[in-house]
């Protein structure tokens, strides 16, 4: 077992007896990954370790692993590796944190090919546990919630089957309310993609997100998207295939032109039936024709589609002649009438139609508009992640700086108490020496004087001995008071 191995097995055991207030705990274990993973040369074993020994904290594993990714270069091939690992519920949690905290081209790369694999390359649906996966990734990681699934659904070209997944997991019943932004981004990345998909290709995508708009059946497109500019995204295609029974922009504009046209004083409904009517032929027919046939009826009848049906073509006046004798002489003349009152009956529908385009093109601005904007968003968000990285970097030098400082302080404190002892030592050995030295030189007088034989030379002898000697043991006795 690895240093590493022991560190976080501690970590984690301190974790579990503790139960409550973790949150330092579990910033030692995203430190320690964090280390880790910046200098680990097998990343494979790494991930093993992690893997085994975090289940169930894979959101703090993964939040580590992120931050030591960071720290590498842009030659790192963890990406490329990891993306492989589609069968491991680590590695979508990675994908979901890498998405989170900005480093999104990383995460779709590495969530992009797990859903091949498990998708088949977009031919089928992700079985349950690879839904369940996703789920726990995308939706259900606590300090992120749905925030990876939004921002995965606001990307430009989102990949097929990252969108085919995402809609298998929304539409899993384990999944409760799910918030309207999300169905409503997720209805407008389908009409994209299916904009941009060949007729086989749409019909399986259609059979594969079934199960999705499944949950959308009786409703209106009114009541999931409720942004008319987001509406007007959607293609009249998607809508008539997802939502048939829906209105469309055009069924609006043309309902609304018809409530216009239907305050003037134009045809009875009566002249839109070929039944016969109840009120009594006119006498005179050829009259009635005159006052229907005004000189502009051809240029209105070209122009105006309102009339396209209720009309027969002017050429065939054998027709038009018998088609005309079941309407009544006070309806031929009200069609008259507002045919000379309305010189060109369409100029409503034009002036309509170019306020539509100016709105159109404002919009399309306001688009454009935004778009820089969150280009400039995105840019600054690198920029201040490159800063913080700088800083980082900075940080990690001053504490390793800090460290050797320490180190270096604590030898020469070392060195300081080590020569300190050694010369109290070599000073002592030297004081018991010199002492010794006189006591011998007394010892030797003191023998030679027991040898004497005159007493009072051997009397004097001893005298001047002992008071050496008191000297001596005064000596020591004094050094010893000041020490």
């Amino acid at each position: 077992m690895t240093n590493f191995d022991e560190h976080l097995e501690k970590l984690l055991a301190e974790r579990k007896e503790k139960k409550t207030d973790n949150k330092k705990i579990d910033e030692k274990i995203c430190s320690l990954l964090e280390d880790e993973f910046e200098k680990s040369d097998d990343l494979g074993s790494f991930l093993n370790i992690v893997e085994n020994g975090m289940k169930n904290l894979y959101h703090i594993a993964s939040k580590g692993i992120v931050s030591g990714y960071r720290r590498l270069s842009e030659d790192c091939k963890f990406i490329e590796s990891i993306a492989y690992a589609y069968d491991r519920a680590l590695v979508y949690q990675i994908s979901s944190r890498f998405i989170a905290e900005g480093l999104i081209s990383e995460g779709i790369k590495i969530l992009s090919a797990c859903c091949d694999q498990i998708t088949d390359n977009g031919k089928k649906l992700p079985a349950k546990d690879f839904i369940q996966k996703l789920r726990t990734a995308f939706f259900q990681i606590p300090d992120l919630k749905e925030k990876p699934a939004r921002i995965i659904l606001e990307h430009e070209n989102l990949p097929v089957n990252i969108l085919i997944c995402l809609t298998a997991v929304m539409s899993d019943n384990k999944i409760k309310n799910i918030y309207p932004i999300l169905k409503e981004l997720t209805l407008l990345q389908t009409s994209f993609v299916w904009n941009k998909l060949s007729f086989e290709e749409k019909e399986d995508f259609k059979n594969l997100t079934a199960s999705f708009f499944k949950d959308f059946t009786g409703k209106k497109i009114d009541e999931l998207i409720v942004n008319k500019e987001k509406k007007s995204l959607i293609s009249d295609d998607f809508m008539n295939v997802f939502f048939p029974d829906a209105k469309g922009e055009t069924d609006a504009v043309q309902e609304t032109v018809t409530k216009d046209v239907a305050e003037e004083p134009m045809i009875n409904e009566q002249l839109l039936q070929t039944g016969k009517t109840e009120s009594a032929k006119s006498d005179t027919d050829t009259e009635g024709l005159k006052a229907f046939y005004h000189p502009n009826l051809q240029s209105k009848l070209s122009d105006e589609k309102i009339f396209k049906d209720a009309f027969p073509p002017l050429d065939a006046m054998a027709d038009v002649v018998e088609w005309m004798q079941d309407i009544p002489q006070h309806e031929l003349n009200k069609v008259s009438e507002w045919l000379e009152k309305h010189d060109d009956p369409m100029a409503d529908l034009r002036q309509m139609e170019s306020k539509l385009k100016d709105k159109i093109k404002s919009l399309n601005s306001e688009i454009d508009n935004y778009k820089t904007e969150k280009n400039e968003l995105h840019k600054k968000v690198e920029s201040l992640n490159k800063q913080i990285e700088e800083k980082n970097i900075d940080i990690r030098q001053l504490k390793a700086d800090i460290k050797s400082q320490i180190k270096d302080h604590e030898e020469i404190v070392r060195n300081i108490i080590t020569d300190g002892e050694e010369r109290e030592k070599r000073l002592e050995q030297e004081f018991k020496n010199r002492i010794a030295s006189k006591i011998q030189h007394l010892v030797d007088d003191f023998r030679y004087l027991k040898s004497e034989s005159d007493l009072n030379v051997k009397s004097e002898g001893q005298e001047k001995v002992f008071c050496k000697l008191t000297e001596i043991f005064k000596y020591t006795l004094d050094i010893q008071v000041n020490v």
